[in-house]
């Protein structure tokens, strides 16, 4: 169907229709409280806590994305010679139909730099936080970890472009 209105009384819908309302916000997180963190700096553990992200992963495609109890990620093992920054992330993958916070390792070097951010239509990632692994160090502390939530270019504010004001000038050719 080349047009689908949304929703409409016994009318049976596919995911991908239903899509179409969340495909109006941009992606981010909800607020900049949402998928907070702790870690108890005894080990390599950090929890991350509840919240609500969209995924704007097509012109007619949008997903939220909701973490109802925190989850506690392992961040393994440093390298023993050279730092590395370490992404944790709510990564959309379409070819597993499923989203989930995890960690995004990087490359350990003298001058180490974050994972790229990797956005197309079947995986999809918002960067929450980075995360300065230290050489040899087996802990984490807040100090090590970098907040991007409020950041558009890893994650951001989701915006509800439906209520958000709208440009209602025509051009003219």
């Amino acid at each position: 169907m080349s047009m689908v209105t949304y929703p409409l009384n016994n009318i049976e819908y596919t995911a991908e229709d239903a899509e179409l309302f969340h495909s109006t916000r941009t992606s981010g997180v909800y607020a900049t409280d949402s998928f907070d963190f702790s870690v108890t700096g005894a080990d390599n553990t950090v929890v991350i806590g509840t919240g609500i992200a969209w995924i704007k992963n097509g012109e007619f495609s949008g997903k939220v994305v909701a973490q109802k109890e925190p989850v506690s990620l392992d961040l393994g093992l440093p390298d023993s010679i050279y730092p590395r920054i370490d992404a944790i992330i709510i990564k959309f993958d379409s070819n597993n139909n499923a989203s989930e916070i995890v960690v995004k390792e990087g490359t350990a070097s003298s001058n180490p730099i974050a994972p790229n951010v990797v956005r197309t239509e079947s995986v999809y990632e918002l960067h929450l936080y980075h995360v300065r692994r230290n050489a040899g160090s087996l802990t984490i502390s807040a100090n090590d970890i970098t907040d991007l939530r409020s950041n558009n270019n890893y994650c951001g504010l989701m915006i509800d472009s439906v209520t958000q004001a709208v440009d209602t000038t025509l051009s003219k050719n």
